[in-house]
């Protein structure tokens, strides 16, 4: 199988770009009309050469899903689910139910991968969309279950919450930034202005100068001989750094980070080991073993650190042991995440105490998160009025040294 890309009109008459796998560039040509899209470029390199260079998508920043969103499209796939249709139809009633065209489109694209015969995480994630990881991961887990409807009912409310979270937390954010851009701008005063009428007055009296305003004489000529090179690093390096902090690479080692924190590390593993005992609970329910949950679960949650243990728990009920000794080890796992699973183990309720452990972790995880929010604001005030004041003193020193000049 080839790989094309290629650039497309749809019906809408919305341009359109992307790559596709077929045999040959006919058989590609044919599937992408059956998408509904009109092709006028297609090739096996990337290539925009052929567009004025004032035509050519250009993306600031990846293209991600907030959770806002994305609990509006898990809690109205959830509803179109409980009517048990299938997928294809569930898809074309939500392209036309919904209000948003950017969705009604989004719709249409994954009930033509569904209809290729991708499945409905598949779908979403050929989309382009950037939804969250975690909405992929439950959705692949509810197909596996079959209990799509419950798993999206879920998704909705989390994403929701963390749609909450995230507001809240941005708006914490506004005050502190707002310091954040006077103590620059303070800083600059300082270092550009008031400095350099400050430092010829001792001079004249043949005084060394104070410590502080020497550094901020050095900070201000360093700035002054090296201001190309500034300039490049804040228009240039400063906004690579932040696009490729949204990669998907970048946000795994940040999650990778704050797993070992002591405060977000202990609110992250809650969470996510909910999600966990949620789905062990979703596919047990529907009738799949527990050796095939906790496998399905690894494989859900590859490139976590839980997927080693859960795989080696499965290993270990194959070899005739218990999983939960296995889960306990290590300390990857919360306590009541392994008491939970082994008193489901003893009693034969795997899929009812996880659904009670996914639960109560989920909301631990939740207040945690919360609670987080809530300093932040006096946090950075806090951190902020410090390094403020530290700076007005020491070139009020500096101005009270100047009043001794007469005496």
């Amino acid at each position: 199988m080839a790989q094309f890309f290629y650039q497309a009109l749809d019906t809408s008459g919305r341009e359109e770009s992307g790559q596709i796998e077929s045999e040959s560039d006919v058989a590609a040509l044919g599937l992408l009309a059956s998408r509904g899209l009109s092709v006028f470029e297609l090739g096996r390199e990337a290539s925009e050469t052929g567009k004025p260079w004032y035509r050519r998508d250009i993306e600031v920043l990846p293209k991600r899903v907030r959770s806002r969103e994305t609990a509006q499209i898990a809690a109205l796939l959830a509803t179109l689910f409980q009517a048990h249709l299938p997928v294809p139809d569930i898809l074309s009633i939500a392209q036309k139910s919904t209000i948003r065209r950017d969705h009604a489109r989004m719709f249409e694209r994954a009930q033509i991968f569904v209809e290729e015969g991708h499945s409905l995480s598949e779908a979403f994630e050929s989309t382009g969309w950037g939804f969250p990881p975690t909405f992929l991961a439950l959705m692949r887990v509810g197909e596996r279950a079959n209990s799509l409807a419950e798993v999206l009912t879920d998704a909705a409310g989390y994403f929701a919450q963390q749609g909450k979270l995230a507001e809240r937390t941005r708006g914490a954010l506004i005050y502190p930034l707002i310091l954040i851009f006077i103590g620059l701008a303070l800083t600059a005063m300082v270092v550009f202005f008031l400095a350099p009428n400050l430092a010829p007055l001792f001079q004249a009296q043949g005084r060394e100068l104070p410590d502080v305003l020497a550094t901020v004489m050095t900070i201000r000529g360093f700035a002054l001989a090296n201001w190309q090179a500034i300039a490049f690093l804040s228009f240039v390096a400063v906004p690579a750094a932040l696009l490729g902090a949204f990669s998907n690479t970048s946000r795994r080692l940040l999650r990778a980070l704050a797993r070992k924190l002591p405060v977000a590390g202990r609110m992250l593993g809650e969470i996510e080991t909910g999600q966990i005992a949620r789905g062990i609970s979703l596919l047990v329910k529907s009738g799949v073993g527990l050796t095939q949950a906790l496998t399905e679960m690894s494989e859900v949650f590859a490139v976590t650190p839980y997927a080693k243990p859960l795989g080696e728990a499965a290993a270990s009920i194959q070899a005739g042991g218990r999983a939960s000794a296995i889960l306990g080890t290590g300390g990857v796992f919360p306590a009541l995440f392994v008491e939970m699973f082994a008193a489901g183990e003893v009693t034969n309720r795997v899929a009812e105490l996880m659904g009670s452990a996914a639960a109560a972790l989920e909301t631990s995880g939740r207040e945690k998160a919360e609670r987080l929010a809530q300093l932040v604001t006096p946090a950075m005030t806090l951190i902020v009025g410090i390094c403020v004041g530290l700076l007005v003193y020491s070139i009020m020193g500096a101005i009270l040294e100047i009043n001794e000049f007469a005496f």
